[in-house]
């Protein structure tokens, strides 16, 4: 596969560390009831044998005596290099297809973390990925898996090293160093009891390794694989003048002395609408979804600034510098390869990232679109020309201004292939039961979130809000166009659509029913840009737009 891939930003899970992830064992492993909620730790955690060597390096233990919890990630801050020694889990099973596997050492560099993306190593996605991505990998490559009775069985992942390193190699060509960030987060934390995903820290991917093969104990092994482990050097340092983790250590020692704080008062939560993103151990993350990211660390570094001794300004200068750049980076039009699928573009994404490679940095997509319909031999490679066939080009060329509206518009939304032929293909609209017009969507862009949000694929209110409220360095040079444009952060449209989004999230905590007052004042403390500076007067006038969406009691 040659063709350019998009640029994205990895999410890393990593299990609650009382020690701050610098190699140690934790101080009190007895005590740390966040990491089981990993299976691989609760299933393998030996606390009398972690007490034992508790605040301890693991660069001074013998392999033996390290805990579980390293090939977790616990040290993915540890300023030192270490050699752990792995064996392929169907050996240790007993498989006897895989009684040829090796002991195997894997490297891990300082400052580093073995990611492994299991959402792509799913068997049942392979057909899927292949088409999607167009590598290399085919079923028919899978060798057979025997157990220790000699059965043949079935297995939900992939397992020959050619499909491995296709796959891997994919997901990885995504992530460019200097350029991609890294966002660490745990699936459980000691002082947070509300769900989703708890952000630990943020920085710069410095380098991605290769993947590293197994050893044999034959020359000629009857099946060969990969470790699924890569590693990924990142650029958080101690002193935090290249990302940050967030001070939350701090803020339980400030408990300690200080009962009335609260530490969960400074946790910064992963964005609810990305929850996919963060889950799978190691995934992609698109620009809107590190930008959300980082908008909830900067607002947990504030409060700790409110709350906590010690300065926070330079977590908060750097937040700073890389949203000028992701907002830059992601331009006005995310969504353009997903609104080139729904057009019906073969490899949409692909001729997107050629496109963009064609235009300057934050420039509007559209006109060089038009050029490409028109001439796409002259204008493209002829490997992204040849997705657009004579019949597209022919249906481009007459296709109503309205409909050519809706696919910008759908453009300037970070989209999935799925969210945006719901938003564009009459004909999926009709699947989903939905009877809005192409100029509903138009008048309002956030009927696309209040839509889709009961689907299985459904757009988050923020993935919105930022195609409607782009940053400056977006909005003042690719205005969103009216009537879809709105001319404030209090327009009716968004007002409903936000609480719509709050509402939903009481309902999950099982609140049916929430005040409007406490409606009002989760409207006005709502961390987003613009503010919702809701108030009562204004509500009163809002409501009567609030129909069928909300109801009034």
């Amino acid at each position: 596969m040659n063709r350019k891939l998009p640029l994205r930003h990895l999410t890393v899970r990593v299990p609650w560390h009382d020690a701050g992830w610098d190699g140690r064992v934790c101080k009190a492993p007895r005590h740390n009831g966040a990491c089981l909620i990993l299976n691989r730790i609760a299933q393998s955690r030996d606390d009398d044998a972690e007490e034992a060597v508790a605040g301890k390096s693991i660069k001074d233990l013998p392999q033996d005596k390290w805990p579980c919890c390293v090939g977790e990630k616990m040290a993915f801050m540890a300023d030192f290099e270490y050699d752990r020694k792995v064996n392929h889990p169907y050996k240790g099973l007993g498989y006897k297809s895989h009684q040829h596997f090796a002991e195997t050492t894997l490297r891990h560099p300082p400052y580093s973390a073995a990611c492994i993306p299991f959402n792509w190593m799913f068997s049942s996605r392979l057909e899927d990925l292949r088409d999607e991505y167009e590598i290399d990998v085919d079923p028919e490559y899978e060798p057979d898996v025997v157990n220790q009775w000699g059965d043949a069985i079935a297995t939900d992942w992939v397992q020959s090293k050619k499909n491995q390193g296709e796959l891997l190699d994919c997901f990885f060509r995504h992530v460019k160093p200097q350029q991609s960030l890294v966002f660490f987060y745990a699936k459980q934390v000691p002082f947070v009891d509300t769900p989703g995903r708890v952000l630990i820290g943020a920085g710069r991917v410095m380098h991605v390794g290769q993947p590293t093969e197994y050893r044999y104990t034959t020359k000629k092994p009857p099946s060969r694989a990969l470790l699924w482990e890569v590693m990924v050097q990142h650029s958080i340092r101690p002193h935090f003048r290249d990302g940050f983790i967030l001070p939350y250590h701090l803020a339980l020692e400030f408990a300690e002395e200080n009962p009335e704080f609260d530490p969960a008062s400074v946790a910064a939560m992963a964005p609810a609408d990305r929850f996919d993103e963060f889950s799978y151990a190691t995934e992609h993350l698109p620009h809107d979804g590190a930008i959300d990211s980082l908008l909830a660390c900067a607002e947990a570094l504030r409060k700790a600034a409110g709350s906590l001794p010690g300065d926070f300004s330079r977590q908060l200068s750097w937040i700073d510098r890389q949203l000028n750049e992701l907002w830059t980076m992601r331009g006005p039009c995310p969504g353009l390869g997903s609104a080139l699928l729904a057009f019906g573009v073969n490899y949409g994404n692909f001729v997107a990232r050629e496109i963009e490679t064609k235009i300057g940095a934050n420039d509007d997509p559209w006109p060089f679109v038009e050029k490409c319909f028109a001439n796409p031999h002259k204008h493209l490679t002829p490997e992204s020309a040849a997705e657009l066939s004579d019949e597209l080009c022919k249906t481009w060329k007459r296709l109503p201004d309205e409909r050519k509206r809706l696919l910008r518009l759908v453009s300037r939304f970070s989209l999935n292939e799925e969210q945006a032929k719901m938003m564009y293909v009459h004909e999926v609209r009709e699947q989903h039961g939905f009877t809005f017009s192409d100029a509903d969507i138009i008048d309002n862009p956030y009927r696309v979130f209040e839509l889709t949000r009961l689907t299985a694929s459904p757009v988050g209110i923020t993935t919105i809000d930022h195609g409607v409220f782009p940053d400056r360095i977006i909005r003042d040079k690719h205005p969103l166009p009216k009537p879809s444009a709105l001319e404030s952060g209090t327009d009716p449209r968004r007002v409903r659509a936000l609480s719509v989004a709050l509402l939903e999230s009481a309902s999950d905590n099982g609140d049916t029913l929430v005040p409007r007052s406490e409606l009002i004042r989760k409207l006005r403390d709502w961390e987003i840009r613009p503010k919702c500076e809701v108030t009562g007067d204004l509500m009163s006038v809002v409501e009567e737009h609030f129909s069928p969406e909300v109801s009034l009691r």
